[in-house]
């Protein structure tokens, strides 16, 4: 069975917005899987690698209560073909899942950044 731990509070870095969209199917789904986006934006000079990266004990125990405390969380169940749309900036994870054996049921998430290019404007990231 696929299961994973899903990933810490971060944020994308750069102005901008991703929209994440979900594309297994629901019946794959077995647990969890969803998203949850915070209200709240890293510090700007918080560099984005010291935010965005694979859970870590205690410290990020201590970010999630600081930003559950300070509240407008919203969480945002799997569903196939859901698309999720925030600014990039926002602390957002995703959520530990566990998905049906096989690798047509494999958890794909599709996410666009679209981000701010100085004075040339939008330009989009795939991820």
């Amino acid at each position: 069975r696929r299961k994973a731990a899903g990933r810490r509070a971060g944020g994308s870095g750069g102005s901008g917005v991703n929209f994440n969209l979900w594309l297994t199917q629901d019946d794959a789904c077995l647990e969890g899987g969803g998203l949850t986006v915070y209200r709240h934006v890293p510090q700007l000079e918080q560099h984005t690698t010291a935010i965005n990266r694979e859970y870590v004990q205690g410290e990020e125990g201590a970010l999630r209560a600081r930003l559950l405390a300070a509240g407008d969380v919203v969480t945002i169940p799997y569903k196939c073909n859901r698309a999720v749309i925030f600014v990039s900036d926002q602390f957002h994870e995703s959520l530990p899942f566990h998905f049906a054996p096989g690798y047509e049921n494999r958890r794909v998430n599709l996410t666009l950044s679209l981000a701010i290019a100085g004075a040339g404007g939008w330009r989009l990231r795939v991820r």
